[in-house]
């Protein structure tokens, strides 16, 4: 990969981790953290419906909160190994993985085998 598209995988990668810490932050703003809140519902003071309603989207916001966690996880593997010059290459074989998959997938650690 030749340093110009290294700059622009690059550029994809930052505002991608930008991206995603701004979704998680907007998560966690609140002062309590959705892992907490999925076991804080009470039926004392709503109908069970609203229960299962309410415990459906917390779950759901939780899920979406983990995988975009893990999303920032691959982005911040993905810089790392920029910095270090070890980007671009197959985690297990070594091999140079094509330029345009990484324009596609930037956080890719592996070459699609043919």
């Amino acid at each position: 990969m030749n340093q110009q598209d290294l700059n622009i995988v690059k550029k994809q990668l930052l505002e991608e981790r930008e991206h995603l810490q701004e979704q998680i932050h907007s998560y966690t703003e609140g002062g309590s953290s959705l892992e907490d809140s999925v076991g804080e519902l009470t039926a004392s003071d709503q109908h069970y419906g609203d229960l299962g309603t309410e415990q459906f989207e917390r779950e759901k916001d939780l899920t979406l909160f983990n995988k975009q966690q893990k999303e920032l996880e691959e982005v911040n593997h993905a810089l790392e190994k920029i910095e270090k010059g070890e980007y671009g290459y197959d985690e297990e074989t070594g091999e140079e993985i094509p330029t345009e998959r990484l324009k596609a997938m930037p956080t890719a650690r592996y070459k699609i085998k043919e």
